[in-house]
């Protein structure tokens, strides 16, 4: 029974593996936003952040709400930007612009936030914008964005609908990509040796049985 779930986790993880091998040529990566520290918005999930790398030193960011959520008001949109310096622009909308770097509610500090100058009247399902390296390149799209000390990359200021139009005054709140990196010896090769491990203790068991 071990051997075999084993060989469908290895499955998995190879698959996840060509997976990710083939994003990569695409250039893209996309964080989840998962993480709220607000109990008015549900649980989500609240959306999804994609960076696609156009060049060596441009990235466009979009930010996509998931269904029955939506982005608006201040901190609508922000990124930690892995770069000494940097540009922000073509916005996807007139209404969007940057905000500068600022502590994001609890979220830490993020050192590209934007705003929406409408304030919480308006909202947006999906936006975008186009980072600019000025100091530099960045060798993927997963090296576009860093961690903050927080550990998150991407944040987001989102309103859940159902409840806006229930209690208006208890229906916003700040959602992040959910603290990142994988636990150590995680992956396709922890997982190999995971398998062997329960493999041979499977075995050495029998042996013990035999001998008893």
């Amino acid at each position: 029974m071990k051997r075999t779930a084993c060989a469908i986790g290895l499955a998995v993880g190879i698959a996840l593996m060509l997976g990710a091998v083939s994003g990569a040529r695409a250039d893209t990566i996309t964080y989840n936003l998962t993480y709220t520290n607000s109990g008015d918005i549900g649980s989500g999930p609240f959306g999804t952040v994609t960076v696609d790398l156009t060049s060596g030193t441009t990235a466009t960011v979009t930010f996509t709400a998931a269904a029955g959520y939506v982005f608006g008001d201040g901190s609508i949109a922000d990124v930690n930007v892995n770069a000494a310096s940097w540009t922000i622009g073509t916005f996807s909308s007139a209404l969007l612009s940057s905000d500068g770097s600022k502590n994001v509610d609890g979220l830490g500090v993020f050192n590209q936030t934007t705003k929406d100058s409408a304030g919480f009247g308006s909202t947006l399902s999906t936006l975008s914008f186009v980072l600019t390296d000025t100091s530099g390149s960045w060798a993927s799209a997963a090296s576009v964005l860093l961690a903050n000390a927080a550990g998150f990359h991407v944040a987001a200021h989102v309103q859940f609908g159902v409840q806006c139009i229930l209690t208006p005054d208890a229906c916003t709140g700040f959602v992040a990509d959910g603290v990142p990196g994988p636990l150590a010896g995680a992956g396709l090769p922890g997982l190999i040796a995971a398998c062997g491990g329960l493999i041979a203790l499977a075995r050495r068991r029998r042996r013990q049985r035999s001998l008893a």
